[in-house]
């Protein structure tokens, strides 16, 4: 009986680890200008984003820098999504963005044109 106790509290417990990690998993829209662009040779690419203005409701950037990846840190993004961001980079257009992630893990979901 004891050792079951322990394990639905050790179960518990994980699961509200678990729930706190992947907290920061929403999208967050934004509204900028990409800077810079980067490709590594592994072809993972990323963007870096300047003039950024968030829309009501006001969300605090919670990235350690204004870097955003197109896919992952580990993953090509798909071609139609990096260019997409090329033109708009390219362009100089203000894009909209959406960010999920925090900290040096943040990923674009979306990039529109303004």
């Amino acid at each position: 009986m004891l050792n079951r106790i322990k394990s639905l509290v050790f179960c518990l417990l994980a699961l509200v680890i678990s729930s706190n990690v992947y907290s920061n998993d929403t999208v967050v829209n934004w509204t900028g200008r990409i800077s810079n662009m980067t490709v590594l040779e592994s072809e993972v690419s990323y963007i870096f984003l300047n003039n950024l203005t968030s829309p009501s409701p006001a969300s605090n950037w919670s990235c350690t820098s204004n870097i955003v990846y197109l896919k992952s840190k580990t993953e090509a993004a798909g071609n139609k999504f990096y260019s997409h961001a090329l033109t708009a980079y390219t362009l100089d257009k203000t894009i909209r963005i959406g960010v999920k992630g925090s900290g040096s893990s943040c990923v674009a979901t979306y990039i529109t044109y303004l």
